[in-house]
């Protein structure tokens, strides 16, 4: 259980630290932030009374140890809205990667990135399994592909697979699983966002992706054909990412429909 710890030293007082506690778990005793007293909810380890405080007079324990903190520079990390609006918009799904296999080192990069991707509650709960072997990913192709030939809305791509066609994985060199905790309703949303922020940590490293919808929806229906993941009944995939070197290059930003917003 992760909480914080004050140091009154260095506090001035300001109750930045207090305002932004989403549990209310910190309090003014004597022009000093203080851990409340009879507090009905856990801490969250959110992180955001360490976050605020202009002194550093807050730092997160868990366990009995002081968690590294990193120290950036506050001013530093906006990126401009229209060159972030641009990115947004020349992101596409990549549906055909090159042969160039996906080094392991950038992958343990970003994916160690993803880990600020926000969660309920701070849960931190998301798992991620990474199938960079042939192998792997011809077992959960083969997996796809069964629990497709069963389904009434999904046989014809199993049949595609049957012949040859790889509409499953889409050949791609490797494919990212993102898994939770099973029964938990924010699971689902954890993992989109988790898969949504890597998916644009991918492209910004090059690296093109598509989201394996298919994945998800054959673990929750057939978890019976995904045991070789090594996952127990506790967890459940979510969501999927294939990823590779895009074998095209996108030169223009497509169209979309017009806006469609609701002002009351």
């Amino acid at each position: 259980m992760r909480y914080p710890r004050i140091d009154a030293g260095r506090c001035i007082g300001c109750a930045a630290c207090v305002e932004v506690c989403p549990s209310s778990q910190l309090c003014l005793e004597n022009g000093v932030a203080a851990p409340c007293r009879m507090v009905p909810r856990p801490c969250h380890g959110c992180g955001h009374c360490h976050a605020v405080c202009p002194r550093n007079a807050v730092t997160l324990w868990e366990d009995g140890h002081e968690l590294v903190q990193k120290n950036l520079e506050p001013e530093t990390w906006r990126v401009p809205l229209e060159s972030l609006s641009l990115f947004l918009q020349m992101r596409r799904s990549v549906r055909f990667f090159s042969d160039r296999p996906v080094e392991r080192t950038l992958l343990e990069s970003l994916l160690d990135k993803n880990r600020w991707a926000p969660t309920a509650c701070n849960r931190q709960d998301v798992g991620w399994i990474v199938l960079e072997s042939p192998e792997a990913r011809r077992q959960l192709a083969e997996a796809i592909a069964e629990w497709a030939l069963q389904s009434e809305n999904y046989r014809s791509i199993g049949e595609e697979y049957r012949r040859g066609h790889d509409t499953v994985l889409r050949g791609a060199p490797c494919v990212l699983l993102a898994h939770a905790t099973a029964g938990i309703p924010t699971s689902i949303q954890d993992c989109a966002i988790a898969l949504e922020d890597m998916e644009l940590l991918l492209a910004s490293a090059g690296l093109g992706s598509c989201w394996s919808g298919l994945a998800a929806h054959m673990a929750a229906e057939r978890p019976d054909l995904v045991e070789f993941l090594g996952l127990d009944s506790t967890r459940q995939i979510f969501g999927g990412l294939m990823v590779g070197w895009p074998k095209v290059k996108f030169r223009r930003v497509p169209p979309r429909r017009e806006l469609s917003v609701i002002w009351r």
